[in-house]
């Protein structure tokens, strides 16, 4: 190959590619935790400007990571099917998994807060409702982004770098 010949996999747009699947992840992940702070402050009654500012932080990463997400969507090449499907054929079930328990943690959290509003007399205030929705959509956000940079092997599916092998088979030759 010389240099000016490139391999077929090679795009020009494989840096952007790549860059907008990392934006997605760090605004996910920081989301992600933003989300899970204001849930626990939620419950343990915080008020005031600071949580106002955390609450609002958070409202204000959802466009942007939502917007990001899309774009990261439409960067997948389907492979005989839908974009969805590729993403999905790309997802680790280490990553599913994690997904599974952040959701589950959002929803138990929310019951938590709702559970303390209802017990104290008081009603639940709207912006109580941001963190799991925001939980949500970053959690999409974050799968997206991953299937941009995830090693595809042959269909599309998920090849990562490590190849299980059967302890118990024995070659009987």
């Amino acid at each position: 190959m010389t240099i000016i010949e490139r391999r077929p996999d090679e795009t020009p747009q494989g840096g952007g590619r790549v860059l907008t699947a990392v934006l997605t992840l760090v605004l996910a992940i920081t989301g992600l935790l933003l989300a899970f702070t204001a849930m626990m402050a939620l419950f343990l009654g915080a008020d005031g400007p600071g949580m106002q500012s955390l609450l609002a932080l958070t409202g204000w990463l959802l466009p942007p990571t939502a917007v990001l997400a899309l774009l990261c969507l439409r960067l997948l090449e389907p492979d005989g099917g839908s974009r969805l499907s590729a993403c999905w054929a790309r997802l680790p079930a280490w990553l599913v998994l994690l997904i599974a328990m952040m959701l589950l943690l959002a929803v138990l959290a929310e019951l938590a807060v709702w559970l303390v509003e209802f017990a104290g007399g008081g009603t639940v205030a709207l912006g109580h409702y941001l963190p799991i929705m925001s939980v949500l959509i970053y959690s999409l956000a974050l799968t997206a982004g991953y299937a941009v940079v995830a090693p595809a092997g042959e269909g599309g599916e998920h090849r990562g770098p490590v190849r299980h092998t059967d302890p118990v088979r024995r070659d009987l030759d």
